[in-house]
């Protein structure tokens, strides 16, 4: 297949690092299609270079008249518009998020930003879903619900921002239906005052710390204990969950239990990581548990067990009072949720930390190692790996160790 000359469309006063941007734009394109078995003529490759150019160009504009956004929230805009186009055809509903995730990698997207762009990218179609529900007839309690639990998982400011900037693409005749829906979406969210920022519950992180006098770290579990009850539907206004509180004095009591969940492929460095960051932590490992009850820690026959037992030590560990790490792939939300189940049922604080690096780096660190897994078996693992969020847990740590994405040098949304 032809490569397209991307210097073409480029002024002549443009940098090198922009020419750099495009050939990278268009590896990365090429090398996913390819991972997923599809092939891109010449010219569906430049219409599609084409549209991420004329995407950009609309976004940058959009974000310069935006003076009151910071710089990594511009930058997340940029960076999921030009992404969304460049995967568009690939990336099918998000039943492939891992093709986004890839995607970030091989673009050296900084880490901080990666949760945020992925959020922004799979919430394309809500302010459309959120409009047409909230005008068939539903209350406005139930609108403010939903409005809520979408403002939980992304920047409904940004998302619209990010919306907006796709209408470039649109022809003439659904644009203006599309900028109507938007208006009609920013508007009922600034009624629901969620227009600055995530939605994090209905007291915010002073207000709390006021009224309960906890360290940091108890009032981020308060915070998501109070949140998901606010999303459950219990919760409505602010005197509610003060009220909820002053009927629930268990909760502010300080925890000294801590349930830590590594979460990444095989190969990612997850075993290195507690070793050398986590002091004073009880560990369970699940190679460790095949070790101990078939002699054997690549033993892969009877996983329900390794896992049964792997519960059972932490749940002792937990009803000491004790901190514990449970050292697993913890790839699915389910898989996570047997163990996160016995943190809540002591009140134990819990975080993820989540290993997000690219499949590659994996794969080579593995190659390295004495006790080898499968490379097709890790390549499973990362295509179904669900990303962990802080709906899930008090705290998700997103580690990425392979040096790649680290620097914010590489994007700039001007």
């Amino acid at each position: 297949m032809a490569v397209v000359n991307v210097d073409k469309d480029m002024d002549s006063g443009a940098t090198k690092e922009k020419l750099d941007r495009k050939n990278l734009l268009q590896s990365t394109l090429l090398q996913l299609t390819q991972t997923v078995g599809q092939t891109l003529t010449s010219v569906e490759l430049e219409v599609i270079l084409r549209d991420v150019d004329r995407v950009s160009y609309w976004t940058k504009r959009l974000l310069d008249r935006e003076a009151f956004l910071g710089q990594l929230a511009k930058l997340s805009v940029y960076i999921a518009a030009v992404l969304s186009v460049l995967l568009g055809r690939i990336w099918l509903n998000g039943s492939n998020d891992w093709l986004l995730r890839s995607a970030l990698h091989k673009l050296r997207a900084p880490l901080d930003l990666r949760a945020e762009v992925l959020a922004l990218i799979k919430s394309l179609r809500q302010p459309f879903k959120l409009v047409k529900l909230a005008e068939s007839g539903m209350t406005e309690q139930e609108a403010r619900l939903l409005y809520r639990k979408l403002a939980a998982r992304v920047d409904l400011r940004l998302l619209e921002l990010l919306v907006r900037a796709r209408c470039c693409l649109k022809k003439k005749h659904l644009r203006a239906e599309v900028l109507g829906l938007l208006e009609r979406f920013k508007s009922t969210a600034q009624r629901f005052g969620l227009w600055e920022g995530r939605f994090k519950g209905l007291l915010s992180d002073d207000k709390l710390s006021k009224l309960v006098g906890l360290n940091e770290r108890e009032v981020r579990r308060l915070r998501r204990h109070l949140l998901l009850e606010t999303l459950g539907g219990r919760l409505e206004t602010t005197e509610a969950a003060i009220d909820y509180l002053s009927k629930h004095k268990e909760l502010l009591l300080e925890r000294s239990t801590h349930l830590y969940l590594t979460c990444g492929v095989p190969g990612a460095g997850k075993s290195t990581w507690l070793s050398q960051n986590l002091n004073g932590v009880q560990i369970v490992s699940s190679d460790n548990k095949r070790l101990e009850l078939f002699g054997d820690e690549t033993f892969q026959g009877d996983n329900e067990k390794v896992f049964t037992e792997c519960r059972i030590d932490v749940e002792r560990f937990l009803s000491a009072g004790n901190k514990v790490a449970v050292d697993a792939t913890n790839i699915l939300r389910a898989h996570r949720a047997n163990f996160l189940r016995l943190a809540a049922s002591v009140g134990a604080h819990t975080t993820v930390v989540y290993f997000d690096l690219p499949l590659e780096a994996a794969i080579e660190r593995n190659a390295k190692r004495s006790r080898q897994v499968p490379e097709s078996d890790i390549k499973e693992c990362f295509e179904k790996l669900q990303e962990p969020d802080e709906l899930e847990v008090d705290e998700v740590l997103r580690v990425d160790n392979s040096a790649v994405g680290d620097e914010l040098e590489g994007w700039t949304w001007r």
